[in-house]
């Protein structure tokens, strides 16, 4: 499982960070590496890895476009690619050129990875519907990974359908059950259902596990407006 989440509430991308940091999405870039550069086209892999080098990654885009122009069977050099083209922004670019590497060497974990750090590009967009086809596609590759269904959970909040965020939130606690940002999103979405009592334990819940100043303001908050049979909630 992948990845690793940006601003506000917590969009992904490393479980090593402080609990309360900002809102992530799971997933994170990947530096791009020259490895493929053995057996493909010397001049133009010489292009791609001195412009890699000097991070000119648009003319490193180029070169190796011209790879896989002269050679379209190599998984690495299309993964290279897809790198090159997610650091300067091109995602689309990056999606095209990850799927033709995936379908060249579906076993290479690393490529699906990659795959996954696009879809939190998008949703960080808000481009939801091409990020929930990736959390989607991850899913159906790897059903038990708890960052997609953290993810999932998020962008369902961020389309207002709460109800569905809740199921997502969910399924990532069955798998991981003290996953800090599953209950955080699973109290958010409760709050918004107005189902004040099951906010409360959640949040509890995220405090038990570390101390979260969203969690804790959240709590703060539904404790002060709520009425008083709300603190004897489990």
């Amino acid at each position: 499982m992948p990845g690793r989440g940006l601003p506000p509430q917590k969009l992904g991308r490393s479980t090593a960070r402080a609990p309360e940091a900002r809102r992530w999405l799971w997933g994170a870039r990947v530096p791009v590496y020259p490895g493929w550069a053995r057996q493909t086209s010397p001049t133009v892999a010489r292009a791609a890895t001195v412009s890699q080098i000097y991070k000119r990654y648009g003319e490193a885009a180029a070169a190796l476009d011209r790879t896989v122009q002269l050679d379209s069977t190599r998984a690495d050099v299309w993964h290279a690619l897809a790198q090159t083209q997610q650091r300067i922004g091109n995602i689309d670019g990056a999606q095209t050129a990850i799927r033709k590497a995936i379908s060249r060497d579906p076993s290479k974990s690393k490529y699906r990875t990659d795959h996954f750090s696009l879809g939190v590009d998008y949703h960080k967009q808000g481009q939801f519907d091409k990020a929930l086809a990736i959390y989607q596609a991850t899913l159906a590759y790897n059903p038990k990974l708890k960052e997609a269904h953290v993810n999932i959970g998020l962008l369902r909040s961020d389309q207002g359908r709460h109800l569905d965020a809740l199921a997502s939130f969910q399924k990532a606690i069955v798998l991981s059950p003290d996953n800090l940002d599953a209950h955080l999103g699973l109290g958010k979405a409760y709050e918004h259902l107005k189902r004040h009592k099951e906010a409360i334990a959640a949040y509890r819940k995220v405090l038990s596990l570390a101390d979260n100043t969203k969690a804790r303001n959240s709590l703060d908050d539904l404790l002060q407006e709520k009425p008083a049979q709300l603190k004897k909630a489990p």
